[in-house]
């Protein structure tokens, strides 16, 4: 209701600025309001848009002890770890097994910030349907129902680590070749709205601390990512 009022206003307020216009030259009168209607509409979004992304700039760095995971958080990550394993058997299972273990629970995390939803759909690159996959959290419709990727870097020593976190698009794309966090999907499909990264290290065994060092739409992202000087992926630079 409030987004209907606010849409109302704007096209009101729109329509009396152009009274004039209107008047003075009658022609394309049917363009102009259809132009009106669009341009309201889309700013609407854009400010709904925001609203999702200042929540999600409001996660703050948390704690969770991984020993206390919820079933659902539990299940996908056996589901995610075993699809990685069938699409590359060569990986070590116990590293992919603790990746997917630190990763995953961020994702229910986001979803309770944003009063959403955890995708539960294995990612799937087969799949024709990128909209089925290529998206971790559905926001509450009072963020517009954005669809947000969740990324998560793990620090093994934070005392030697540098300060840039690698990033790739896989094979092909803006930044292939690369190592790290794969944006391939966000930048092919399209269908995830926008996205946070975690910078994630352990404090204590199976006790994970995770920082948001990101978050923003894929025009944010573009800004913030840099090719690689060394011809393979590229990174984004982080500090602590």
């Amino acid at each position: 209701m409030k987004v209907m009022f606010t849409m109302l206003g704007c096209i009101v307020t729109n329509l009396l600025s152009l009274v004039m216009i209107l008047l003075w030259n009658q022609t394309h009168v049917t363009t102009t309001i259809v132009f009106i209607l669009v341009n309201c509409i889309s700013e609407e979004f854009m400010a709904l848009m925001n609203k999702a992304l200042q929540r999600l700039n409001q996660l703050r760095t948390f704690t969770l002890d991984l020993n206390k995971l919820r079933g659902e958080a539990k299940v996908k990550i056996i589901d995610t770890a075993r699809y990685s394993l069938d699409i590359d058997p060569s990986q070590d299972r116990i590293d992919v097994l603790k990746r997917c273990r630190i990763a995953i629970p961020a994702e229910y995390v986001v979803a309770d910030f944003l009063d959403g939803y955890v995708n539960d759909q294995v990612v799937d690159h087969n799949n024709n349907d990128p909209y089925e996959w290529a998206w971790d959290v559905l926001a509450h419709p009072h963020y517009q129902g954005v669809r947000v990727e969740v990324k998560t870097h793990f620090v093994h020593d934070r005392a030697n680590h540098k300060p840039w976190i690698n990033v790739t698009t896989g094979k092909d794309g803006l930044f292939p070749n690369g190592s790290g966090i794969n944006l391939g999907p966000m930048f092919k499909h399209k269908v995830a709205d926008c996205i946070i990264i975690f910078v994630a290290e352990e404090v204590s065994q199976n006790v994970i601390r995770y920082t948001p060092m990101f978050a923003g739409g894929i025009d944010h992202l573009m800004e913030v990512v840099k090719p690689s000087r060394v011809g393979a992926g590229g990174y984004i630079m982080h500090k602590f």
